[in-house]
């Protein structure tokens, strides 16, 4: 209904040269961003983004502090509020949550400004440290509306949900990956996350140009995180792990035999090629050598019959071409503690299939 509207705008500016200006404003859905550049709309329109071009984080600054001031002056508890309330890093940090969107700011400012409950308290359970005591007081129902209302339109929920999951957990570890690294990685064609990710355009972000993943609201993590909130939608940080464990173990796996095609070659690999490579194609493989351990590490007991398969299956005459640190040093760094890590889940098995290991 929406493209038929925008069709029938555009023919009759095409048609009759009507002297009016039509303003829209939506997300920038997948289905609209199309009939915007097919047909006559091309010629007819032009676009406003609104972006950090018109510093929206000081007008939601503004807007947060007018707000806060005006609870102050009128709320029934506010003899309560102390003069400073709400200190200063608390506005920074509800102005970063909002991403340059007022949808975040204006929710926030609502659940704190109920006449029904003391200002503080609410605006300590929007920061988290306290969480509603009833569904009904859950302070971001409009903004989970909205999120529950993007991701039902996704067709790829668990691939989605499990690249957003990786993103969200591995960004304070290693840099971010590229769209072409992370198809890699998650075992994808060319071109599978810009149409997994289409629906979302609106709060996930991929161009041509800057081509990574790019969040555009700070609360869709934390919205993804809470299972309160996003509910079928909620990512398990423990499946994560588990998901990513397998894919560092089939990667170092298909690493050592692009390497180290001979089972009786002994080298020790620096990844200093891999590093240097201009067509970027090493990042997955990298990343699969620093992390294995540390998702091998989070991976959660119900799952440690599969991480045994995987330990099983895993030929350890090739630990210097699964590991990688920084260019120029030992891969073999890392050896001794993925080791002891190993024997201290399947020391049984362990022993079982490398009776000799413990005196090398």
């Amino acid at each position: 209904m929406q493209c038929t509207i925008l069709e029938v705008i555009s023919r009759l500016f095409c048609d009759y040269h009507l002297p009016l200006l039509v303003f829209i404003a939506s997300r920038p859905e997948r289905h609209l961003t199309h009939s915007f550049s097919t047909g006559f709309l091309p010629e007819f329109h032009s676009t406003l983004a609104l972006d950090d071009t018109y510093k929206p984080d000081d007008d939601i600054r503004l807007f947060l502090a007018d707000n806060f001031r005006q609870v102050k002056a009128t709320h029934p508890m506010r003899c309560y509020l102390d003069h400073s309330w709400p200190l200063d890093d608390i506005l920074e940090t509800l102005v970063e949550k909002s991403s340059g969107q007022f949808i975040y700011a204006s929710t926030v400012i609502k659940y704190v400004s109920s006449i029904r409950h003391r200002p503080a308290d609410r605006l300590n359970i929007v920061l988290g440290p306290r969480p509603p005591r009833h569904v009904r007081e859950m302070p971001f129902g409009q903004l989970d509306s909205l999120y529950m209302h993007l991701f039902a339109s996704v067709e790829d929920k668990g691939m989605v949900l499990l690249i957003l999951g990786f993103q969200l957990l591995s960004s304070s570890r290693y840099p971010q990956m590229d769209t072409k690294e992370l198809e890699h990685f998650f075992l994808l064609n060319r071109g599978d996350i810009e149409m997994l990710f289409g629906d979302l355009s609106s709060v996930i972000t991929i161009s041509n140009v800057d081509p990574f993943i790019h969040i555009l609201h700070a609360s869709l993590g934390d919205f993804l995180l809470d299972a309160a909130r996003s509910k079928e939608f909620y990512i398990e940080v423990s499946s994560i792990h588990t998901a990513c464990m397998h894919l560092c173990f089939q990667h170092n796996k298909q690493s050592m035999s692009t390497y180290f095609p001979s089972k009786d070659t002994v080298i020790y690999l620096h990844f200093i090629d891999l590093a240097s490579d201009e067509d970027g194609g090493c990042s997955h493989f990298i990343y699969a050598g620093c992390n294995l351990i540390w998702h091998c590490e989070n991976t959660p007991p119900s799952a440690y019959s599969q991480l045994q398969e995987e330990i099983r299956d895993f030929s350890f005459h090739r630990p210097d071409s699964c590991f990688k640190t920084s260019p120029g040093r030992s891969l073999l760094v890392y050896v001794p503690r993925f080791l002891q890590f190993i024997k201290a889940l399947v020391r049984p098995i362990f022993l079982l299939a490398y009776p000799n290991i413990l005196n090398t």
